[in-house]
């Protein structure tokens, strides 16, 4: 009796902890959007603060921490195993090289950011999370940014909030996001993020999990789903991110296809159709509605787009020079995560802070401050990743393909997947979610 008792009570205790380390998780998904953070650190550059210098801990790195400690051992499929052990080896050597780092304390919390979004994705793989309730409080947390993105869109102003993380931005001031028309300063959507342009990356990956949804779950609702992707697609266009624009676009025409010719699984394909409908309707509403300013983006005779594009065409310049200048073994080991703008700043010093930005190129970004060895694990990871959709012929492997043209492409035109947390953890999120399909995919088919 006694034997029973304490058995009973074990599996409750367990029982008890794993809905707690779901619990953390799910919140955790539900405030990515949030930058509430503790900032313990601010370093200097030329003498000046600098965003990219700013040490802190993100409050949703806490709740990651508690559902990593309330989890204890993880439940994933054996055929995952492959795919997590890179991450020892890619961490292990990442905080060897920190020390060779330009600035080592600056490479060790980069770092530490780091593995707290892979600690994330551990999660999202283990079995006893629920696919369909993770997706449901990611695309939930979107929902206020979304509202906060129109109000500051429509009214040119966002508040400061220490607490929520936001800082004040209006269109009038200078080097705030905005769109220059005959009108006048339209400010871009930020939603909850720092700038539109992660905003946008959030909101492109929203759109695409929105509208595989029906291929998954197809017995669930999709209203809920279908109302997700049309919110996420017209706010999408109104943080006149060009690169989640292209990125997005890409990706469904590509799914689209693949839909088009994987007709035999008729009904779950048709209730995709269903949510890319509203994901057009949602993108025609706010193009029409915004369409002078859309254009904009597109005019290269604009003074902030020339300036723009002019900046970019200098960043790849800046990058081959500092390249070249690396020491031999820099090539291999990297300058150091996060270091990439005090690179540039001893290579040019005597600007201001705000000229030296990371190159809007985040595998030359990734290349540089890691070196060829991470970025050939990192590599090696990606051919990993792709095989297991085609080992397992989840869907042909065309998920996977189509996942990674939508990252590739913000990849080749932005830097924040690596210099922001937002974006690392972005990648985390969506790397496990894409995972998640498979499994879901894999027990529909066993079953």
């Amino acid at each position: 009796m006694e034997k029973t008792f304490k058995r009973g009570r074990n599996f409750m205790m367990t029982l008890s902890r794993q809905n707690l380390a779901n619990g953390f998780t799910y919140l955790a998904l539900f405030l990515l959007p949030w930058q509430t953070r503790w900032i313990f650190a601010r370093l200097n550059l030329g003498g000046e603060p600098w965003e990219y210098g700013v040490l802190s801990l993100y409050a949703v790195e806490i709740l990651i921490f508690c559902a990593v400690l309330l989890r204890g051992r993880f439940h994933w499929p054996l055929k995952m195993h492959s795919l997590i052990f890179p991450g020892g080896i890619f961490f292990g050597l990442s905080f060897i090289f920190s020390f060779f780092s330009l600035v080592p304390i600056l490479s060790f919390v980069t770092l530490f950011h780091t593995f707290f979004a892979f600690l994330l994705f551990l999660l999202l793989l283990d079995e006893r999370l629920s696919f369909f309730t993770s997706l449901t409080y990611f695309f939930c947390g979107l929902l206020v940014p979304v509202c906060l993105g129109w109000f500051q869109v429509l009214t040119g102003t966002s508040p400061a909030s220490t607490f929520f993380g936001l800082a004040e931005h209006m269109a009038t001031t200078l080097g705030v996001s905005v769109i220059e028309t005959s009108a006048g300063r339209l400010m871009r959507a930020y939603g909850s993020f720092s700038h539109p342009n992660i905003f946008g990356g959030f909101l492109a990956v929203a759109v695409f999990f929105a509208s595989i949804f029906p291929i998954v779950f197809q017995k669930k609702k999709t209203i809920w789903f279908v109302l997700a992707a049309f919110l996420s697609s017209t706010t999408l266009i109104v943080t006149f991110s060009r690169s989640a624009w292209v990125a997005i676009v890409v990706s469904l025409i590509l799914f689209f296809l693949f839909v088009w010719f994987e007709r035999k699984e008729s009904k779950r394909f048709h209730r995709s159709f269903g949510v890319m409908s509203f994901v057009l309707i949602g993108g025609c509403i706010a193009l029409f509605g915004f369409r002078d300013a859309v254009m904009t983006r597109f005019n290269s005779t604009v003074r902030l787009e020339v300036k723009s594009v002019s900046d970019r065409v200098f960043e790849y310049g800046d990058f081959q020079t500092l390249y070249s200048s690396l020491h031999p073994m820099q090539w291999f080991y990297g300058i150091g995560s996060g270091t990439y703008t005090v690179a540039l700043e001893q290579l040019n010093p005597g600007y201001s802070v705000w000229n030296y930005q990371p190159i809007h190129n985040t595998v030359f970004l990734f290349l540089i401050e890691n070196g060829w060895i991470l970025f050939l694990i990192a590599t090696v990871w990606l051919g990993m990743y792709l095989n297991y959709f085609f080992k397992y012929r989840v869907q042909g492997g065309i998920i996977g393909i189509i996942f990674c043209v939508l990252y590739g492409t913000i990849a080749l035109f932005d830097h924040y997947l690596w210099s922001s947390w937002s974006g690392m953890v972005l990648i985390a999120v969506s790397v496990g979610f894409s995972l998640r399909f498979v499994q879901e995919k894999e027990k529909e088919n066993s079953g």
